[in-house]
């Protein structure tokens, strides 16, 4: 799946003048950006349940009535 920070990446490692430095800086904002999609995954996750759960709610009531 493409990103839109691929080609900034491709770009990075295709220039042979980009210092060692800018190639670690462009690492740890790929890695931050890696774990905050994680944890949006996550959040997703408890989001999904937690409707789930209010569904059967209202189900539940649904058939009391």
């Amino acid at each position: 799946m493409a990103t839109r920070y691929d080609p900034v990446i491709d770009d990075a490692l295709a220039n042979p003048e980009l210092g060692l430095d800018t190639l670690k800086a462009l690492r740890e904002r790929t890695a931050a950006i890696i774990a905050a999609q994680a944890n949006l995954k996550s959040a997703l996750t408890k989001l999904d349940r937690e409707i789930r759960r209010r569904e059967s709610q209202v189900g539940e009531r649904r058939a009391r009535t």
